[in-house]
């Protein structure tokens, strides 16, 4: 090409647009095209990455989040993530609940490993597994919702309260001791279950022992009147089921 002396010559070349991947599983995530363009000037190669839209994969937290976790493992697959990337990676596809899981996560990481939150080293396998536990039981819930629905607290008789709501999740087959603790806690009164969360209790034997503490507590504290006035409750609602 003829040139005028004293003129710079810019060559480009044609945008390049690479086809869309699909992963053909049942959880399948499809990525967007990835665009780049080339050119050349003075000598130097410039190259402009445009990359793909993720945004598309989000979590909520209003299901499970067994099934947004084999998701995101295929997005990280697809763009060769490391497993050191993914625990901050993950913060751009939550959203709500699930992302204030995440900054309260990171923060009790920070206090572990004695330094400041943008330095925490983010175990996947752990975030995962914790942010797994803490959405798993919203289907589960669910699930058990109609026979834990008409079991009712009384802390006289947390005992009757305790047992009969172990044998529904026996029988639903749920035997992780954190999703256990977390449906007995839905059954109780609001205050309640908020003083016992505080202490987090791991496992059910912890729970009882608490629940039988707030039950002395009654017993020592709480007026007959009081009392009398959740015995004739629960006896109502007894009635009407």
């Amino acid at each position: 090409m003829p040139t005028t002396p004293g003129r710079s010559v810019i060559l480009t070349t044609p945008t390049t647009t690479f086809p869309t991947t699909t992963v053909t599983t049942s959880t399948a995530v499809t990525t967007t095209p990835i665009t780049t363009t080339t050119s050349s000037m003075a000598g130097m190669t410039i190259i402009n990455y445009t990359p793909p839209d993720t945004s598309q994969l989000l979590y909520d937290g209003t299901n499970n989040a067994e099934s947004f976790l084999i998701k995101f493992k295929q997005l990280a697959a697809q763009f060769g993530w490391p497993d050191t990337k993914l625990g901050t990676q993950v913060k751009f596809h939550l959203k709500g609940a699930p992302a204030d899981f995440y900054q309260k996560y990171i923060t009790i990481q920070a206090v572990r490993q004695g330094t400041t939150r943008d330095k925490i080293i983010i175990d996947w396998d752990d975030f995962a597994q914790q942010l797994n536990n803490a959405f798993a039981d919203n289907n589960t819930y669910d699930r058990c919702y109609p026979k834990l629905s008409k079991i009712k607290y009384n802390p006289l008789k947390f005992e009757t309260f305790f047992y009969k709501i172990s044998k529904i999740l026996d029988d639903m087959q749920i035997a992780e001791n954190e999703r256990r603790v977390n449906l007995y806690l839905r059954q109780l009164p609001e205050d309640i279950a908020k003083a016992i969360a505080i202490t987090a209790p791991t496992n059910e034997n912890e729970l009882y022992l608490k629940l039988k503490s707030i039950s002395q507590y009654y017993e020592n504290n709480v007026l007959d009147g009081e009392v009398n006035t959740v015995e004739v409750k629960e006896k109502e609602d007894s009635k009407k089921t």
